[in-house]
C-alpha cells in the first residue's frame, strides 16, 4: 500500500507540504514513500520526484555505509534521535552537489511500519557554528584575532613540514599614562589604530592577534632570516609610533618588540611566547626597541 492510497496520510501529506523542514517518509527497506515540498527544494528535485525511490538516493556514496549502519541501529531501537555523531551530515542533491543537513528520525505505524525523517538544511547550521567560532576568536575591540585564534593558527602552522616563522611580542611603551591622562576611550581608540597599522604594515599570510591590554603578537609566516625580520620589526615600530589623534588631542606611542623563532628557539607555543615575551622585557630595559631571543639568551 502506498501512503498516498490513504486520505488519511493524504492529509498529513498536505500538513507535512506547510512545514519549511524537510519531511521524508521511508517503509523498512529505506525506500521514499513520501516526501514534502521542503525536501524536494533542498535536494533541488521537482515536487514528487523523490518517490518510490531509495533512501540511498540523497546520500553520497561515501556515506552510505555510514547511514545504513545508523538506520540498522535506529530499526532496533526506535527511540527519536538525531543521526549520526555529528550536528550536520551530508545529502546529495539532483546535481550531484553535496549539501548540509541534519537528519532526526522517528518511526510510526500507520497499517505497518513507517520511519519518518525530518531534514533540516544544514548550511544555516554550519554559518551559524562559523559566526560562532568566529566570534569566539575575535577581540571585539580591535577585530584582530585573540589567544584562542592565536592557539588555533599555530597549531595549523606546526602541521606544515619545513615549517620556519617567527613569533613577535608586542608591548606598547607607557600606555597607562595615556588612559589615565586622556581617559579610556581615548585609550581604547589607540589600541584600534594600532591594530589598523599593523594589518597595513604586515603581510597578508601574517597572523595579527591582541592577547590583551596593550599587548600584541604576530607570526611571521615562512621567515628565518633575522635580517628580514628585522626590516619587518623596524617598519612595525615605526607605523606605531606615528602621531595618533583621539579625543580632541594628539599623541604618539612607542612599542617594544621581543622575537622567537620557530623551531630554532622551541616548538611549544607556551614555550615561544615566554621567550618572545623575555626578548621584548630585555629590548625594553635597554631601551632598544627590539631583541631577539638568542642574542639575549
Amino acid at each position: 500500500m502506498s501512503l498516498h492510497d490513504n486520505n488519511g496520510i493524504k492529509h498529513f501529506s498536505n500538513v507535512f507540504d506547510l512545514l519549511h523542514d524537510g519531511v521524508v517518509v521511508i517503509d523498512k527497506n529505506s525506500r521514499i514513500v513520501f516526501a514534502n515540498a521542503a525536501c524536494h527544494r533542498v535536494f533541488n528535485y521537482d515536487d514528487g520526484a523523490l518517490t518510490g525511490k531509495p533512501l540511498n538516493h540523497l546520500i553520497p556514496a561515501g556515506f552510505r555505509k555510514q547511514h545504513h549502519n545508523h538506520i540498522s541501529a535506529y530499526m532496533n531501537d526506535t527511540k527519536p534521535r538525531l543521526m549520526g555523531d555529528r550536528s550536520v551530515l551530508f545529502g546529495i542533491n539532483s546535481l550531484g552537489e553535496e549539501v548540509p543537513v541534519t537528519i532526526s528520525i522517528s518511526s510510526f505505524f500507520y497499517e505497518k511500519q513507517y520511519y519518518f525523517a525530518v531534514i533540516r538544511d544544514g548550511a544555516l547550521i554550519n554559518l551559524q557554528h562559523e559566526t560562532e567560532k568566529a566570534r569566539a576568536e575575535t577581540d571585539s575591540l580591535t577585530g584582530l584575532g585573540n589567544r584562542s585564534y592565536l592557539s588555533n593558527r599555530f597549531i595549523e602552522l606546526i602541521k606544515k613540514p619545513d615549517q620556519h616563522f617567527a613569533v613577535l611580542f608586542i608591548d606598547l611603551n607607557k600606555f597607562k599614562p595615556i588612559n589615565d591622562q586622556y581617559g579610556h576611550e581615548a585609550g581604547d581608540h589607540a589600541l584600534q589604530i594600532v591594530a589598523k597599522r599593523l594589518s597595513t604594515t604586515l603581510r597578508n599570510n601574517d597572523i595579527i592577534v591582541r592577547i590583551g591590554g596593550d599587548e600584541f603578537v604576530v607570526l611571521l609566516q615562512n621567515i628565518n632570516d633575522q635580517n628580514q625580520i628585522k626590516i619587518i620589526i623596524k617598519k612595525i615600530i615605526d607605523s606605531i609610533s606615528l602621531p595618533i589623534h583621539a579625543q580632541n588631542t594628539v599623541f604618539s606611542i612607542e612599542a617594544s618588540i621581543g622575537c622567537a623563532l620557530y623551531p630554532m628557539d622551541g616548538t611549544a607555543e607556551k614555550e615561544l611566547l615566554n621567550k618572545a615575551d623575555s626578548a621584548m622585557y630585555h629590548s625594553k630595559s635597554n631601551n632598544s626597541g627590539f631583541a631577539f631571543h638568542n642574542e639575549t639568551s
